[in-house]
């Protein structure tokens, strides 16, 4: 992608590439997005038409087909009926080429999840047949996620489960609160955490060459 279409990030602009539901309308964004749930169910259909071509057309001396599909949900998608039919399936069927990263941060735009959820969510999946890889700070150690998404392709019977655990908003002086969920911080707070995080505020999208 292109600086450009970069800045058109959550713009109104009906052309932006980078809107805050993506549409399917631009290359390289194959499903439409935006109620809850539907990001998950879409990736366990790519994942299943990927293993369909890889029977249709791989062969033992050569692999045509062999991507791998990886998704990312928040809490709020694990409230979804539609996805946990998916997430069913997925462990029913071994969908071995799936990858879900779950942005653990207890929040939904409504307020903490407890407000209505009291499982737990780890068991669930490894009652569906996934495999469940812990991510304990997932706000600061890139490198475990990095070592979760490498061991999560190594999977020959399940799908994965990423459970990285992240605080919303971190650092800001809405974090841990639903109003960190999808909403402006406001010029004065982006100008401070530019400053708590070595940036200059007055540069907008920059980015360093090292």
């Amino acid at each position: 992608m292109t600086m450009e279409q970069l800045r058109t990030y959550h713009s109104s602009d009906l052309e932006s590439y980078c809107p805050g539901h993506p549409e399917n309308e631009h290359p390289g964004i194959e499903v439409t997005t935006g109620p809850l749930g539907q990001g998950i169910t879409n990736a366990v259909g790519l994942a299943i038409a990927s293993k369909n071509l890889q029977a249709t057309y791989n062969k033992p001396e050569f692999s045509v087909v062999s991507n791998h599909t990886f998704c990312i949900i928040g809490d709020a998608c694990l409230q979804e009926g539609v996805a946990l039919e998916a997430i069913s399936l997925a462990g029913h069927l071994g969908l071995n080429n799936l990858t879900v990263i779950y942005d653990n941060n207890q929040i939904s735009c409504d307020g903490s999840v407890d407000l209505t959820n009291t499982e737990n969510i780890e068991e669930k999946f490894k009652a569906c047949n996934w495999n469940v890889i812990e991510v304990e700070d997932g706000c600061y150690d890139v490198l475990a996620i990095v070592d979760a998404l490498e061991s999560s392709k190594k999977s020959e019977t399940k799908p994965t489960l990423i459970n990285v655990h992240t605080s919303i908003g971190v650092g800001s002086n809405v974090e841990g609160k639903a109003a960190a969920h999808g909403a402006a911080f406001g010029q004065e707070e982006v100008d401070r955490l530019h400053k708590a995080n070595g940036f200059r505020p007055e540069e907008k999208f920059f980015i360093p060459k090292k």
